[in-house]
């Protein structure tokens, strides 16, 4: 996102038009990375957790329930509110929406938040790309910033519902502690980005002028 707002107006109008991870002859493609990434995401989630106490199966029946949940979301809300299937770009990105915020809490949850979870992750990536439009012109920004930004933040505020006894020892996952936390990781990572990106445009730009 920090490289898209730093972009000049013509280099977004290139980006917009080029939303060509979601075309038909790609979606194969994308349901195996989907898989691959699902299983990388599977061994994060066990690593990141692993100082405390947590059932491996239990990681994978919510990971597994988190994806299902978003995918049954997408296809529920698109036959319902818009009258016509989902195709199988939005289900896989609502399956990813669903993995994305299913991470930070895959072994401190149940079946049914995880499912929840998941369900919420699914409303999210069919209809927040459309809020997001006015300010980003770009469809594959926006349902990136969305699967892995907009998800994120909601299964980290997630968390702080879980009746986890890990979570209730620590005393550091209320709403609060996780607002703090979204809020310092956004202003890190965007900002140090943002920086970056507009180095990287400042210098190329100089040497354009040279050239």
């Amino acid at each position: 996102m920090a490289g898209y707002f730093t972009s000049k107006s013509h280099e977004k109008y290139e980006i917009s038009k080029k939303d060509l991870i979601f075309e038909d002859y790609k979606i194969l493609s994308l349901a195996l990375a989907g898989f691959v990434l699902w299983l990388a995401w599977s061994g994060l989630n066990i690593v990141y957790i692993s100082t405390f106490h947590i059932d491996i199966g239990l990681i994978v029946v919510n990971a597994f329930t988190a994806l299902f949940g978003a995918m049954l979301a997408s296809w529920l809300l698109s036959l319902l509110l818009n009258s016509k299937i989902v195709s199988w770009a939005e289900l896989i990105k609502a399956a990813l929406g669903g993995l994305v915020a299913i991470t930070a809490s895959c072994g401190l949850v149940g079946f049914s938040s995880a499912l929840i979870i998941g369900l919420v992750s699914g409303a999210l990536t069919n209809y927040i790309p459309h809020l997001l439009t006015r300010w980003i012109a770009s469809k594959h920004i926006r349902e990136v910033v969305v699967v892995h930004g907009i998800c994120g933040v909601w299964g980290t505020l997630a968390l702080s519902l879980s009746h986890n006894p890990n979570i209730h020892l620590t005393h550091k996952a209320s709403v609060l502690d996780q607002l703090m936390g979204i809020g310092v990781n956004f202003i890190w990572s965007f900002g140090v980005a943002f920086l970056v990106f507009k180095l990287i445009c400042s210098i190329n730009s100089k040497f354009k002028v040279q050239v």
